[in-house]
Order: structure tokens, then sequence, then C-alpha cells
């Protein structure tokens, strides 16, 4: 059953596949055959879940809303009609709308519009691209800036909408696109919002400051604002969301969070925790390469409701093969959420596809989600995306995906954490914590850190991590190098690239390796020296540079009962673009040193291996055989089309974990398995995947 009338999304968070396929126009009854010619033959592939929409791109109502000004041919009780013919087939539906814009309405109120902060230099497109933007906007948005405050009548105007929507014309769930707080994509350079009367005298009570007029990040008052201005975009979600929840019972917000590689901060979307009653979702734009690490931060901005994904439909067409689809799909499963797919086809002319990627992700998922095993926990810090490299967030991306990237190839599980969940009690749920190139952080920080490792943590940096203050702005010391041991940090400073391992921990390493990367045929700004850094006597070295009088590579140092080791070199950068086996071996082998994870895996580096506790008896891990360009992030920002269905042969995978398994098996695939159960410890042998499968243990 998809439609599941008593609980929260009537069906939607349970659906294996969302499709979206949606008008711009408002339907008429003369259109009903064809409405339900889309509606059939998304019946008839077994699609649970349909995205229509009760507004136009430009954001109005297509219905005759009570709300919002609505467009003039909108006819009344066809949005009702479509809502019953879908759940009588058993489907849920779900109305995709933009956040952030509302023509009509600031037609009617200009006041109401957002105002933008100048940006410090000129957008540089040329009178061409420019003139094509204009159109663009026209066809959108006509002549008004369509973007208005949500400190503006607006605010509580969209909440009552939503409950419209939900109990009035009876839709499960809201997908709202645009959720920033700048100018649409039709205007060049995207500049920040809001400096508006409302936004000024906020910013004034909130902070003491006077709002910017102009983006610069070498502006105190600027990066006052950056912050400022994700708290009350942040604030606004969750009041939407309580709102929706106190006046619909069934109704499902769904966000689009704009955090991720490729998107500037500009958009205004907070990267902290939210803590939404809402599906906090993404898109992947077309770089399925950052799925799964994308799944995790969402989970720890909000996880009350799980994980979603949205992808367009490729290859695009009629008929189109269904493997590269299912196989993303199976790629969301892996990090513990959900596909959303938006189709390039009709769907009369897609059936078939549409029916075999239903056919391969249905029976997983029952399988998706649970409690993730907590065992590392990485950093991923706002502060320093925004503020270290002066907006410039490239950097941090690739840093914090590189580290992430070698641990999953090192079948070491983690998860995400966030600058506002460094607290003692957060990192304390974590055995290892690590941050890689974390240049910003706050005492508050650096004192929640030590305290961890004082109580037994495992702390793991890299690189320059704390040589700045929350706010970007250079400290005298680092932040953490009291307790790391750290004399001084001398200029960035060309040094050996060759270290020599010293100690136990690197037995089963090269006598030497090169820990600064490979630097050929990559972009010149794709490595920094690192900074030459003096240490105290009480530090253990645990790699020496090869050339003489260098400082060491790599240290540790006991502190309380934990440890913390410092890699002075940016490992998670230098991997995110050369995923070498080098780096892999040297970060596994310093964590397995200090450190025992939750469960072994033994398997090649592409197969994907992530476990879930559901419920007090049951572990569930996802295996996926991962493609090659799931492994890496390309040194450009073109998007290629990935061929998602070519997985490499995966090899035999071993499981071991310290519990007694009565039974292992593969409920998808129904392949072999082997265990074996030794005193209390449990060993579980498949002899392979072919793109994905799912192996459960009670």
């Amino acid at each position: 059953m998809n439609y599941k009338p008593d609980v929260i999304g009537r069906g939607y968070l349970q659906a294996c596949l969302r499709v979206e396929n949606r008008p711009g126009s408002p339907p008429r009854p003369e259109d009903k055959e064809e409405i339900l010619e889309r509606l059939d033959a998304l019946h008839a592939a077994g699609v649970p879940a349909w995205w229509y929409s009760v507004s136009a791109k430009g954001s109005h109502p297509l219905f005759p809303s009570k709300v919002l000004p609505h467009h003039p041919d909108a006819v009344p009780g066809m949005y009702e009609w479509l809502a019953e013919e879908v759940h009588r087939r058993d489907m849920v539906l779900c109305s995709w709308e933009y956040l952030c814009t509302a023509p009509y309405l600031i037609r009617e109120h200009p006041e109401y519009a957002m105002e933008f902060l100048q940006p410090k230099v000129p957008h540089n497109a040329s009178e061409e691209a420019l003139e094509r933007a204009r159109e663009r906007h026209a066809r959108a948005y006509g002549d008004v800036n369509p973007v208005p405050c949500y400190l503006s009548p607006y605010g509580d105007m969209l909440k009552e909408f939503c409950v419209e929507v939900f109990e009035d014309l009876g839709f499960d769930a809201i997908w709202f696109d645009g959720c920033f707080m700048s100018a649409t994509n039709t205007t060049p350079g995207m500049p920040m919002g809001c400096r508006c009367p409302r936004c000024a005298a906020k910013f004034r009570a909130d902070t003491g400051h006077e709002i910017p007029r102009v983006a610069d990040w070498d502006d105190p008052d600027f990066r006052v604002f950056i912050k400022w201005r994700y708290a009350v975009l942040g604030d606004y979600m969750r009041s939407l969301c309580e709102h929706v929840r106190a006046n619909s019972r069934h109704g499902l917000v769904c966000l689009n969070h704009f955090q991720r590689l490729r998107h500037a901060t500009g958009f205004g979307c907070p990267l902290n925790p939210m803590d939404v009653d809402g599906l906090v979702t993404a898109e992947v734009d077309q770089a399925p390469y950052q799925t799964i690490m994308q799944l995790k931060y969402l989970r720890a901005i909000s996880n009350r409701h799980g994980q979603e994904m949205w992808v367009h439909q490729q290859p695009g067409g009629p008929n189109a093969d269904p493997d590269d689809m299912a196989y993303f799909g199976m790629l969301c499963m892996t990090g513990g959420g959900h596909m959303s797919l938006g189709l390039s086809a009709m769907p009369k002319e897609i059936v078939s596809t549409l029916s075999a990627i239903v056919e391969r992700l249905r029976p997983r998922a029952e399988y998706v989600g649970g409690e993730p095993f907590r065992y590392a926990g990485i950093l991923l810090s706002s502060n320093t995306k925004d503020f270290a490299f002066g907006g410039a967030d490239d950097p941090t991306w690739r840093s914090v995906h590189g580290i992430h990237n070698i641990l999953m190839h090192a079948h070491l599980p983690s998860e995400i954490i966030l600058d506002e969940q460094v607290t003692l009690e957060h990192l304390e749920t974590f055995p290892l914590v690590i941050l890689s190139d974390v240049r910003c952080l706050s005492d508050q920080q650096a004192q929640h850190l030590s305290d961890y490792v004082e109580g037994g943590g495992l702390l793991l940096v890299t690189a320059a991590t704390g040589i700045l203050d929350e706010m970007g702005w250079e400290r005298e010391r680092g932040a953490l190098d009291d307790f790391m041991g750290v004399v001084s940090r001398g200029p960035a400073a060309p040094m050996s690239p060759t270290v020599r391992p010293v100690g136990a921990w690197a037995h089963n390493l090269a006598p030497r390796f090169d820990l600064d990367g490979f630097r050929y045929g990559q972009p010149s700004d794709a490595f920094q020296d690192p900074l030459r850094v003096e240490f105290r006597d009480d530090v253990t070295v645990l790699a020496a540079c090869d050339e003489e009088g260098s400082p060491p590579a790599i240290t540790a140092r006991s502190v309380g009962s934990g440890q913390v080791i410092f890699v002075n070199r940016d490992i998670g950068g230098f991997y995110s673009r050369t995923p070498s086996r080098q780096y892999r071996d040297v970060v596994a082998a310093l964590i397995l040193a200090h450190s025992e994870p939750p469960y072994t895996v033994h398997a090649m580096p592409h197969v994907a291996v992530t476990g879930w506790q559901q419920g007090d008896d049951r572990v569930v891990f996802h295996l996926l055989s991962q493609i090659h360009e799931l492994c890496y992030l390309p040194a450009t920002s073109g998007r290629p089309h990935l061929d998602m269905g070519s997985a490499p042969p995966s090899g035999p995978i071993r499981i071991e974990l310290p519990r007694q398994a009565k039974r292992a098996w593969r409920p998808v695939s129904g392949g072999p398995v082997c265990l074996r159960v030794e005193d209390d410890r449990s060993t579980i042998e498949v002899d392979g995947v072919e793109q994905h499968d799912v192996l459960v243990l009670e």
C-alpha cells in the first residue's frame, strides 16, 4: 500500500521513487483526459509518488487561492479532483513550489520585495549573456523583482498557503525548490539578500551593527551578516514546518537545501542543525560523486523524516535505458535516503523505463535508513567554508569530501558533524573525530575538542586546522596548538614530500611514501605548501620528513585519556582529486592503531559498505559496487554524463562484527551467505554483488 492516509506525508516518506512531471499552466476541465493519461502511465509503471504542481515556476498559484494572488485562468475544483484520482490509484501527490518567488504578490505589494547587496566586483558577464538573462527573467517573472522577503507579510502568507494546499486541495507533500535568500537564477551573479528596511532593523536589533550595502568579505559587518542571514532563513524554514504541523496532521514540507559543492555561500541555506518537522532534501546537480556525503550532512541538519536526493533523468528521452537511474536510486539507498526523479520525457513514453526502476528499488525500500553506526565524526565547518578563503568554498568541500572518501574506501563508517554540534555531549557519541583542514574554530569549540580528547576521544587533525577564529580572522596561536603540542607555526614553505613512518603503527606501510599529493596535471591552485610547524618535546613523531631539519609530518600527543594525531598536510584535499591507495593506507593505519571500528570490512575499495541498526535485533548492510566516477571529485566544475550502470565486479566481501548473529541473509538477491559465529564475534561472507545488494543480520 503506497497511500497511507494516517501518517505524515501519507506515504511519501516510504515511497521508493518520487517522479516529477508537472505543468506550467492552470489545468482546465478539458485537460482531464491528458492529465489522466499521465497519471495512468505512472500508475502502470508502479510509481508510488507523483510531483505535480499547484504553482507555476513563476510562483503564482494555478488554482483560485484564498491566500496568494493566483493565475487569472485558474479553475476551481481541478486539484481537488486530481488528488482524489491519485489517491484512488493508491499513489501519493506532491506539489513542486518555489519558496523564494511571488511575482503576482510583489506586483500588488512592491514593498514586500527583497533588497540585495551590491557585489564588491561587478559581475563580468558579457552583454550577450546579460541579454539572455533578461529574456529568461521576462519570460518567468515579467518586469518585477519576484523575490519577497521572508520577514514581510509574505512569510506568514506562504505558511497559510501551504495549509490551503494540504487541507483544501488534498495534497500530501510540498517540495520547495528555491530555498535561498538571494536573487533568482535569472539574475547574473545572484546577489545576496536581504537588506530591506525590515531586515535592516532586525539586523541592528540582533547584532548591534548596521546592515552592509556591499558583499565584501574583508568587511567584518558583512561576515556578521552572513551568519545572521543563515539564522534568519533557518528560523523561517523551521517556523514554516511548525505552522504546517500545527494545522495539518498529515502535510509534509520538503526543503531543497542549497549547500553543496558548486553552490556558493550566496544562497543562504544554513549548514547547521535545524531539526525541522519536514524533509530536508537536496539535488545532486548531475554530480553523483557527492551523493553519499550529501545525505550524511542532510542527516546532520535534520533527521526527523529521513533524506532524499533529486536527479534529472539521464539518459533522457523516450524509452530511456533504466540502468543509470536505478543505480542512482540504489546509491541513495546506500547513503540512507531515497531518490526523486525529474523526467525528461512524458510518462507514457517511458513506462517500461520507470517500471524497471521501480522493480529494482521497491524490494530494497524497507531496508533503507535506521540508525547509522557512529564511529568517525567528520567536521564540515560552515565557518571555514565561508570565511577561510574569502568566500571561495571549493577548498573546504574538497578537503572534507576527500577525507570522507578515504574513510569510505577504507570501509570505516563515518557521519558528518556541523559547527554547532561541536559540543562535548555530541562529540562523545563518536570514538573518533576528524578535522580536515578546518581553519576556522572558536575558542569554545577548541575547549570542547580538548575536553573530548581529555576524556578518552581520538582526534585526527590535518593541515592548517584552527589557525583562524570562527569569523575567519587570523589568530596569534592556533586554537588547538597548545594541546597538540605545537610551539609555533612559521610561514608556508616547500618541504620534502617524502616521509618515513616511525613506529609499530606503520608496520604494513612502505618504508617511505609521498604525503604531498600528485601535482602533475592538476590545477596550480590545487596544492598549498604546508606551514612549518615546531613541536614540544612531549609529542610522538609518527612520520618524519626525509629532508634533514624539516619538522615532523605526522605527530601524536596523549592528552588525559585520549590522543590527538596531527597530519601536517591537507591529505583530504589531495585525495579528493587523486584517490591514491597510499593516502588511504596511511590514514587507515593511523586510525586503526588507536581505535577499533564497530565492524571490520574486507572488500575492494570501490565497494561502499554502510551499516544501519534497525531496531534492537536487526542490522542491515548496504553493499554497493561504485563506478570509478563516484570515487573522486573532478578537478573542474564540468558535469559529465556518468555511465552509472557500469559498476565493476565487487569481488568477495567479508564483514566481521563483535556480536552473535543468529542468521544472515540477502533478501533482495537471495544470494548465498556464509555465517560463522565464534564466541561473541560473527563473520559474514558473500561472494560479491553485481551493483547493489542488501545483507541483513538478526
